[in-house]
């Protein structure tokens, strides 16, 4: 294992308006984790329905609309035969466009209802922490920082998509209700205007499917496999990497619930991780295991205790791992050899070493028998 030198985490500071709206939304993300759960509430239900309405609409859009634009290819004529026809198509493209214009509309009352009414936080436009972390990432990229930006509720790559989104709605609805409407929308703009017009809604619907699709889809649901926007839940150890300051905020929002004062001003501080920590397991990066809160365990699950690690054995012999034998040891290791020859002694050997011992000056005259049968025979 390398030696690596220890570094002081860095910590920065936040403040933060809450109102008392911020705090009873903060306690109820935050449930899941008080029943001892390792994750907590993204995403609540109004904003998973609205999100899934979207997404269907925006699919269906794409397909029926390219498919219109390109009918004179197989896949157009695919898509056209399967639907009941260019008509029927049509019909459907409507309809959805009616549903995302209403879906527009109730996401915009709903925005103003927070800013104005409810006193929340809008997340989404923070223009400077915004460009700052943009060209934090830059700079990390070409070596000038070693640390990595820390996010709050949206990324900055996360509200990119939102606003383009919201861009292509506007743009995409306003030319749409043109084409849809030639006569109507020439008396209040110039015939020339058409022709751009079907060239930005085309494009606009192409934007669509390769940012939000494409982009936004195979970046959060393939490669960080979140699904929070589905059934609200977000690990606890994915938000303490990807939303370090919401969940901060979070902790000490949902503290001042039941207060009288407001609004309140909260500070808190959050640390920076170092350059490649963020989805990188490694051991000598970890801090110590004091300061570490280990995730809640349900009871029923059980601890598997630690393996013992073998102990290295020499690889050479030197002074230092060579030891002299003891006096007890040499004791043994000469009688080890006297009790295995006592093993191998037969009986006529026995009696012959009995007998010497009774009379040492006759032990030579005794023989055993198979050598006196020797000396008849000769």
């Amino acid at each position: 294992m390398t030696n690596m030198k220890e570094q002081k985490p860095t910590y920065k500071k936040f403040r933060q308006r809450a109102t008392r709206r911020d705090a009873i939304d903060a306690f109820t993300h935050l449930e899941p984790v008080r029943e001892g759960h390792n994750y907590l509430i993204r995403f609540s239900k109004e904003s998973r329905i609205e999100h899934l309405v979207l997404m269907i609409s925006v699919f269906m859009l794409a397909l029926t609309g390219l498919s219109q634009t390109f009918m004179v290819h197989p896949f157009g004529k695919f898509i056209l035969t399967s639907l009941g026809g260019l008509e029927s198509t049509q019909n459907i493209h409507h309809f959805f466009a009616l549903l995302l214009g209403l879906l527009a509309a109730f996401h915009l009352l709903f925005v103003l209802d927070g800013l104005f009414v409810r006193r929340i936080n809008f997340k989404m436009i923070q223009p400077l922490d915004d460009l700052k972390n943009i060209f934090h990432m830059f700079g990390l990229l070409l070596g000038f920082y070693k640390k990595l930006p820390i996010f709050d509720r949206y990324k900055p790559d996360e509200k990119f998509i939102y606003w383009m989104t919201v861009k292509a709605v506007i743009f995409s609805g306003l030319t749409g209700l043109l084409m849809l409407y030639p006569v109507q929308a020439l008396q209040l703009v110039p015939g020339s205007v058409y022709p751009f017009a079907v060239l930005i809604h085309r494009w606009m619907a192409i934007l669509v499917v390769l940012i939000v699709v494409v982009l936004h889809g195979y970046q959060t649901l393939v490669i960080r496999r979140n699904w929070s926007i589905f059934n609200g839940r977000m690990a606890l150890i994915d938000m303490k990497e990807e939303h370090p300051v919401e969940l901060a905020y979070l902790n000490q929002a949902a503290l001042l619930k039941d207060d009288k004062h407001w609004p309140h001003f909260i500070e808190f501080s959050v640390e920076v991780p170092r350059a490649g920590r963020i989805f990188v397991y490694d051991q000598e990066m970890e801090p110590a295991a004091e300061n570490v809160t280990q995730p809640a365990v349900s009871p029923s699950a059980e601890s598997t205790p630690p393996i013992p690690e073998a102990v290295p054995l020499p690889t050479e012999l030197t002074p230092q791992n060579v030891r002299e034998p003891d006096q007890e040891s040499l004791v043994h290791e000469e009688k080890l050899p006297q009790a295995e020859m006592n093993e191998l002694k037969t009986p006529e050997s026995t009696a012959l070493a009995a007998v010497s011992a009774e009379d040492p000056a006759n032990s030579d005259e005794i023989v055993p028998d198979n050598q006196a049968d020797q000396a008849d025979s000769s």
